[in-house]
């Protein structure tokens, strides 16, 4: 070893440049209320999957909207594995934080988060990458 490998610390003990903490910094999403659109969307839904009369849509607007549950929209929210990535919306109940419910867009259209809703979307991306390869197999 020379003496000039001596005296440089290893990089790992350099102080991190600017470029490289912005590189590492992690991402955060910011929530935001949800548009009348959006608001509008989801009590369609609600209307919808539950049968409900449309005379009730203004017990539901309040329900959801009228300050007894937490709503929030995040624009960019992606899983760990990008099964999905887009808008997701959060309703947290009154009663308890852990009453919760979650909604995407799939397809252009809102639709609540279950565990089937989760298989579906990662069957999806299993015959999306499928696909990939065939394609790539082809190229070759």
């Amino acid at each position: 070893m020379n003496n000039e490998q001596q005296k440089a610390p290893a990089d790992w003990l350099k102080p991190r440049t600017k470029q490289q903490e912005k590189r590492n910094k992690p991402r955060i999403i910011k929530p935001r209320l949800p548009t009348e659109t959006e608001q509008r969307e989801l009590v369609d839904y609600i209307l919808k999957k539950y049968d409900h009369p449309e005379k009730e849509r203004i017990f539901l607007e309040t329900l959801y909207f009228g300050g007894y549950s937490a709503v929030v929209v995040f624009d960019t929210y992606a899983t760990h594995y990008s099964e999905y990535e887009g808008k997701l919306l959060v309703v947290i109940g009154d009663d308890n934080p852990m009453q919760t419910e979650s909604f995407i867009w799939r397809h252009g259209k809102i639709e609540q988060v279950t565990k089937q809703t989760m298989k579906q979307i990662k069957k999806e991306m299993r015959q999306i990458n499928r696909l990939a390869r065939q394609q790539a197999k082809r190229r070759l």
